[in-house]
């Protein structure tokens, strides 16, 4: 039987899995979203090995036409805002949470201890504990 993109990715990932697990910004991410980070993230390439599914070209151009300052756009936030950070994040910063506190009030920020940039990934049962008590707050759902 043929196999699909998604097996072929993850035989050619071979330990791939085990290589990413535990290191970097993988050390938290429960298996499930390893899985499918290879399987969605990665591409098999021509001589049976895998490379990033985003083309680094693109990606470059992406991050070149994102604002530079930011902060200037933040006033005219008025929906109701919820911004999950962890605290060990090296992107999101306590001087960005106090900054994005005094421009945009009515923020709901919460942090997460013991997690890093990628919180959902990390703690995904707190995360959807938190989105859905925010947006019933709201009145949202």
């Amino acid at each position: 039987m043929p196999k699909t993109q998604a097996q072929y990715v993850v035989a050619a990932m071979g330990n791939e899995r085990d290589n990413l697990r535990g290191k970097g910004p993988f050390r938290k991410w429960r298996d499930e979203f390893l899985q499918a980070y290879i399987i969605d993230g990665m591409v098999k390439t021509g001589n049976g090995s895998v490379r990033l599914a985003c083309d680094p070209a693109w990606e470059g151009r992406c991050l070149a036409m994102a604002p530079c300052n930011v902060w200037k756009f933040m006033p005219r936030i008025k929906a109701p805002s919820l911004v999950l950070y962890g605290s060990q994040s090296t992107t999101f910063l306590p001087s960005v949470v106090g900054k994005l506190r005094a421009q945009v009030p009515h923020v709901v920020i919460k942090r997460f201890e013991e997690t890093g940039h990628f919180v959902p990934m990390e703690q995904p049962n707190k995360s959807v504990e938190v989105i859905l008590h925010f947006l019933n707050e709201m009145g949202i759902i």
